[in-house]
């Protein structure tokens, strides 16, 4: 009878879970004469070229809107871009092992991007790709804490009484 029952709340659980959907992204504005290369909702990309005879300071901004989401950023050719690149404020993470630089954002929100540095050879490119990440659904959380309170329940009956 015990087994029964368990089976049936764990089936009536995952009966309750719906699938979790990632979150809508979209971009509000890019630098001037980017190109965007996707932007189908729930992952956004876009990339800049500099010109040939391009080099010197530069500072480019995007902002786009969305959230939970990754965030990173990628030069085709490392090493001749000396940039700062920041997320709402925040400096990105450089992972040496991708070549890339990576941050976080949680809140459905407008989210602001800046890269701004020293362009050292002309004809560079980089990209910034961002992935909206797939919530874990409440009732995945709920299935868990009621899994083990029926376990607790069924370890308290089955306890000789003293």
């Amino acid at each position: 009878m015990k087994k029964i029952n368990l089976i049936f709340a764990f089936l009536l659980m995952l009966g309750s879970a719906g699938a979790a959907s990632a979150a809508t992204l979209s971009w509000v504005s890019t630098q001037a004469e980017s190109h965007i290369t996707s932007d189908n909702g729930d992952h956004i990309a876009v990339q800049y070229g500099f010109e040939d005879d391009e080099t010197g300071s530069f500072s480019h901004s995007y902002s786009f809107q969305g959230g939970p989401a990754t965030v990173f950023y990628t030069e085709l050719r490392n090493r001749w871009i000396n940039a700062t690149i920041t997320l709402d404020g925040v400096a990105m993470v450089f992972n040496p092992a991708e070549g890339e630089w990576s941050g976080n954002v949680i809140a459905n929100s407008l989210h602001n991007i800046v890269i701004s540095g020293n362009l050292i050879r002309p004809n560079q490119q980089y990209d910034i790709l961002i992935n909206s990440a797939v919530p874990v659904p409440a009732a995945v959380w709920l299935f868990g804490s009621g899994a083990l309170g029926l376990l607790g329940l069924s370890r308290r009956k089955s306890r000789p009484s003293a």
